[in-house]
C-alpha cells in the first residue's frame, strides 16, 4: 500500500489546477505592488532605510497572513464532510485518521504554502538595497512556514471538532489569536503569579516569533530563544495535528445536529411507525 495515499492524490489533482498557479502569480503580484508602492513613497531616502522598511512592510503581511487567515483555509474541510455524510465513506477502507488529515491538510493549505513562496523572492530585494542581512531574510522565512504550518493546524483541529462551517471559522480564529497573544500579554500582569519567568512565558508564545526574526530584536543573547521559540511554535503544531488525527475516526459518526437531525428523526419515524411511542 501507498504511504499517505490521499496526500499523493491530492498532491497529483492540485498539481492539474489552474488555481495552482494562479494564486502565485497573484500572491507574487500583489508582494511587487507593495514593493513598488513603498519605493515610490520613499523616494529621496538613503537606500538602505527604504530596504529595510520595506522588509518590515512585507514580513508585516506576511505574518498577518499566516498567522490569522491560514486557519480559514483548513476550518471547514472536515466539517464539509461530515455535513455531507462523505467522511465515514473514507474509513471503510484501510485509511487511518492521519492518512485523512495529512490528506485533507494538503489539499486545502497548498494554495496558501504557494502563496508564502511566492513572495520570498520579494523578500529578498530589500536585501539587495542594503540594511537587510541574510540571516534576518532567513529567520523571516522559517517563522513565516511554521506559522502558517501552525495556522493551518488549529484549522485542522477545529474541523476535527466541529459541524458547522461558520462556527469552526470563527473557533480557528479565536483559538489562533489567544495562542499567538494571551501568554505574552498574561505575563506582563504581575498578579499572574504562576507566569514567573517572563522570559519562559515569552519563548512559549509564537508570537515572539515575529519580533526575535528582525536583528533590532535578536542579538547574542537571543539567538538561543529565536530557535527555541520555533521548536515551540513547532510542537503546538505537532499537537493539535495530532489531536486531529485522533478525533477524525471517533467524530465521523456524531449524530447531527439541527434541522438535520430532526429531518433524520421524521424519516425514520415515518419508515418504522413504532419508532413514534
Amino acid at each position: 500500500m501507498t504511504f499517505l495515499p490521499v496526500v499523493e492524490r491530492e498532491l497529483r489533482v492540485a498539481a492539474r489546477r489552474r488555481a495552482t498557479y494562479l494564486i502565485r502569480l497573484i500572491a507574487g503580484a500583489i508582494a511587487l505592488a507593495a514593493t513598488w508602492w513603498s519605493v515610490a513613497a520613499s523616494a529621496g531616502a538613503p537606500p538602505a532605510s527604504v530596504g529595510r522598511q520595506l522588509f518590515r512592510f512585507l514580513s508585516t503581511l506576511v505574518f498577518i497572513y499566516v498567522g490569522i487567515l491560514g486557519t480559514q483555509a483548513t476550518a471547514d474541510c472536515l466539517t464539509e464532510e461530515k455535513r455531507e455524510g462523505t467522511l465515514g465513506l473514507l474509513f471503510l477502507t484501510d485509511l487511518k485518521g492521519y492518512d485523512v488529515v495529512l490528506g485533507k491538510l494538503t489539499a486545502t493549505s497548498l494554495h496558501s504554502f504557494y502563496g508564502v513562496l511566492a513572495v520570498v523572492p520579494v523578500l529578498a530585494v530589500p536585501l539587495v538595497m542594503g540594511g537587510v542581512s541574510q540571516n534576518e531574510v532567513f529567520r523571516v522565512v522559517v517563522v513565516s512556514v511554521n506559522l502558517l504550518l501552525l495556522s493551518l493546524s488549529i484549522g485542522m483541529f477545529v474541523s476535527a471538532i466541529s459541524r458547522k462551517g461558520s462556527r469552526a471559522h470563527g473557533l480557528a480564529i479565536l483559538i489562533a489569536v489567544a495562542l499567538l497573544f494571551t501568554v505574552s500579554l498574561a505575563a506582563q500582569v504581575p498578579r499572574l503569579s504562576f507566569i514567573k519567568d517572563s522570559r519562559v512565558a515569552g519563548i512559549s508564545s509564537p508570537a515572539l516569533g515575529f519580533f526575535l526574526a528582525f536583528d533590532d530584536f535578536t542579538g547574542n543573547n537571543h539567538r538561543l530563544d529565536f530557535w527555541l521559540n520555533a521548536l515551540v511554535t513547532l510542537f503546538y503544531s505537532c499537537v493539535f495535528l495530532g489531536l486531529a488525527c485522533w478525533i477524525v475516526p471517533r467524530s465521523w459518526q456524531d449524530v447531527p445536529v439541527g434541522k438535520t437531525s430532526r429531518r433524520i428523526r421524521r424519516r425514520r419515524i415515518w419508515i418504522d411507525p413504532e419508532q413514534r411511542a
